[in-house]
């Protein structure tokens, strides 16, 4: 009875121990049809097959004869042969969902899946409650795709009290492919109620708690999972749900001795990167986002947090690189794709942002009022750049100040891949400092002459030469 679930188990031991005046008229074919059914669920099945044979010639031979008849052949691998009494116990009995479900298997075990199905939604039809009939419906629909039908046959299975270790799981894994997540939570923590619980299945159960939100659960899970194995996994999950938490320092602590255990697992790589971003740690936070990128170069999503750590920094063009990279390996993820079109703004790439916005506008039914405006607010700049550049006119990032060491610093800084804008936010002390610098669009021939020389040589993007005038050093970035 390997074959068997143990409700099936405890369906087929009912149907044999209710076997009294049925099996046979005479004391002699009773006796006959009671000793291989007893024969049968002790395991001696070659005993069993000749007594209950025998039975079987009697009429009407009982269901639970030809259901474990059934049962044998498929034990002994003769699917011609469990067909055979299965065919007959579903004609004899054609309202037992018993004998469709036995059926169905026989079907299974002869190749004829689409016949097994047939006879189990038979079944069903007879008794919605029958607990092998919904998990091998539910085992055929999830191994052609089809989720839906599934999820809804092991929701009943786990009402009906049926569900095992393996429905658990696999309602888990339905209800997290739909975003379930407190449901998938749930299931498997029912699925891990049935056995053992290795590190592995802990750490899952934290993930799935994280993604619930119930960091307390996550924490514990972390835990539990240390005591199981106290694997790099094992705290790079602890670590993980502590910074899920907030906890900030205790996130710290179980990643770094995640990292000393396996300084190649990228989630404690990646986790300690936003861990230290998040703490104001800039520089050890970029040092890992590096790290982790090249570890895991395609994860759309670490580009796309490395991206946005740049941007803070107003390292903008190596953001944007981060960002494209991010879009590059996955072009369905929104957050890449609308920051790639800010920072296409920071850069005065006008143009390149409204064809990003467009994009985005195309893959999002969501907060579309926001996006449009986003669009038209800079289809509204490009139209104005048009009519602008047509007379002639230039837009010009600006930094002036009268103390050359603040020059020098500046150009220190432009040369580490800081943006223009931030560096004029720190040195400059002209009237459009704290907006970057942003002094518009102008007409080179309003200048004086030696800025405007300068400024007529510089191509879109470029950045001058400091320039003394009036007492003052001039540097310009010219935008557009």
């Amino acid at each position: 009875m390997r074959n068997l679930s143990p409700a099936c188990i405890l369906t087929l031991t009912l149907l044999v121990s209710a076997c009294t005046v049925p099996c046979a008229a005479a004391e002699d074919g009773a006796s006959v049809c009671r000793d291989g059914l007893s024969a049968y669920l002790a395991g001696r099945h070659d005993e069993a097959r000749a007594l209950l044979e025998s039975c079987a010639e009697r009429e009407p031979v009982p269901l639970e004869t030809l259901l474990a008849l059934t049962d044998i052949a498929l034990v002994g691998e003769r699917p011609t042969d469990a067909m055979g009494w299965a065919a007959r116990a579903a004609e004899t009995y054609p309202e037992s969902a018993d004998a469709r479900y036995f059926y169905g298997r026989a079907l299974q075990a002869a190749g004829d899946a689409e016949g097994a199905a047939h006879q189990w939604a038979q079944g069903l039809a007879l008794k919605t409650e029958h607990v092998g009939l919904l998990r091998e419906l539910a085992r055929h629909h999830l191994e052609r795709g089809e989720d839906s039908p599934a999820y809804g046959l092991l929701t009943q299975l786990a009402r009906v009290g049926g569900a095992d270790a393996w429905a658990h799981r696999r309602l888990s894994e339905l209800a997290g492919e739909r975003a379930l997540w407190r449901q998938a939570l749930r299931h498997w923590n029912d699925a891990l109620a049935f056995g053992p619980q290795t590190g592995a299945d802990l750490r899952r159960g934290g993930e799935l708690a994280i993604l619930a939100g119930d960091t307390a659960f996550a924490v514990q899970a972390g835990q539990r999972a240390i005591a199981a194995d106290s694997t790099a996994a094992s705290y790079a999950l602890l670590g993980e749900a502590h910074f899920a938490a907030r906890d900030f320092g205790a996130a710290e602590t179980a990643l770094r001795r995640s990292l000393e255990l396996d300084p190649d697992l990228p989630a404690a790589r990646f986790h300690l990167a936003n861990v230290l971003e998040l703490q104001g740690r800039v520089e050890e936070s970029e040092g890992e986002f590096r790290h982790y990128t090249a570890m895991a170069p395609q994860d759309p999503l670490g580009f796309y947090n490395f991206a946005v750590h740049l941007d803070k920094r107003g390292l903008t063009r190596e953001a944007l690189l981060n960002a494209e990279q991010a879009g590059a390996i996955d072009p369905t993820l929104l957050g890449p794709r609308i920051l790639r079109g800010r920072l296409l703004e920071k850069l005065g790439d006008d143009e390149g942002a409204l064809r990003e916005a467009e994009a985005v506008l195309g893959l999002t039914d969501g907060d579309r009022d926001r996006m449009i405006a986003w669009r038209d607010e800079i289809r509204a700049r490009v139209d104005a750049a048009s009519a602008s550049i047509a007379a002639g006119l230039v837009k010009l990032l600006h930094l002036v100040t009268p103390d050359s060491a603040a020059v020098a610093l500046a150009e220190r800084d432009l040369m580490s891949g800081l943006d223009f804008s931030v560096v004029t936010t720190r040195y400059s002390v002209g009237p459009t400092a704290a907006e970057g610098g942003d002094i518009g669009w102008i007409d080179p021939g309003d200048m004086v002459d030696a800025l405007r020389r300068v400024i007529e040589a510089l191509e879109v993007h470029d950045i001058s030469p400091p320039v003394a005038s009036g007492g003052l050093f001039h540097i310009f970035m010219r935008v557009r």
